[in-house]
């Protein structure tokens, strides 16, 4: 169902905007929520390509959230109990909800808000169902249906290769190389959980083959904050079984000595011959301009770390 989505999306042009709403309620009616599910996530991740055949993506995917609230009321009692996550969420909403008032564009600002309500609404629900229907096995097929959608981006490199790169930096089938590096490491996050909560669901092979697409799709885009990330959660998760205490001893010790490395990281890089997967040349331009612009002064009052300038512009500038 999901590869005629997506090449009607790709060659029907308009139609796709009918058959992917009208497949879905046939997928609703016939119970198969895990599949509407898959397919809602597959039609999110393609609405962020920046491929021209896959704008039906963007255009589908309110279609589709309000395809899936109107599956939710008219299969209620498929959803009893109610997953109630989204009421953690309500402080968040009051708060957007207050935001409104001052937004510029309201209208826009007023459909975000809906859809994110939306999401958390319907999302957890369809999960729960999903995994009341089919036990194990819908975490372990979600798993697997993500692998795939990065494996296919590996595909396309090969064949593709302008498909799936921005600036000499590989995006998969997502649009940007970053959101590819925060992706992969939620991806990530949610295997480990699955695989820990939930006893032997994977193989070790299964786990070894997950872990290296991971890493792969992480080196390939080059995302170091992401990279970074996934390299101090599994340094500190082996820490932490071996030693609690020495993981906390090995904490400290960074957090102290966090600021050193942080100066010393070009020369760190230099010496370990990773000048150009870390980008330092960018990264030092970036200093340079937020130095002409804030002045020696101002750059001793800022933490370099966390100056983020964007298109390496100088016009651009933002502070965190």
């Amino acid at each position: 169902m999901l590869l005629v989505w997506l090449l009607t999306g790709i060659y029907g042009g308009p139609i796709a905007l009918a058959v992917i709403p009208l497949s879905m309620i046939i997928l609703l009616n016939q119970g198969k929520f895990d599949e509407a599910l898959l397919g809602f996530f597959l039609i999110l991740i393609l609405s962020d390509s920046r491929q021209q055949n896959m704008e039906f993506a963007a255009k589908a995917k309110d279609i589709c959230l309000l395809t899936l609230t109107a599956g939710m009321v008219l299969f209620r009692d498929s959803f009893i109990p109610v997953s109630r996550t989204f009421m953690r969420f309500l402080p968040f909403f009051a708060f957007a909800l207050i935001g409104l008032i001052y937004s510029q564009t309201i209208g826009t600002a007023a459909q975000k808000t809906l859809s994110y309500f939306l999401i958390l609404l319907i999302v957890p629900n369809y999960l729960l169902t999903a995994w009341r229907n089919q036990g194990h096995i819908f975490f372990r097929n979600l798993i697997f249906f993500t692998a795939l959608l990065l494996v296919a981006g590996f595909v396309l490199r090969v064949f593709l290769p302008a498909t799936v790169t921005l600036e000499g930096r590989f995006t998969s089938i997502l649009g940007n190389p970053n959101g590819l590096g925060i992706f992969v490491f939620l991806f990530v996050m949610i295997f480990v959980y699955i695989d820990v909560e939930l006893k032997n669901v994977f193989t070790k092979t299964e786990r070894w083959i997950i872990y290296g697409i991971a890493f792969t799709s992480i080196i390939l885009c080059n995302s170091r904050s992401a990279l970074l990330a996934l390299l101090i959660f599994f340094g500190f998760r082996y820490l932490y079984r071996f030693s609690p205490a020495f993981g906390f001893v090995v904490f400290l010790v960074l957090v102290l000595g966090y600021q050193y490395l942080m100066l010393n990281f070009e020369s760190i890089v230099y010496s370990l011959n990773l000048q150009e997967y870390f980008r330092v040349e960018t990264t030092s331009r970036e200093v340079l301009l937020v130095s002409r612009r804030y002045g020696e002064k101002g750059m001793r009052e800022l933490r370099l770390d966390s100056v983020i300038i964007a298109n390496n512009s100088e016009e651009r500038v933002s502070v965190a």
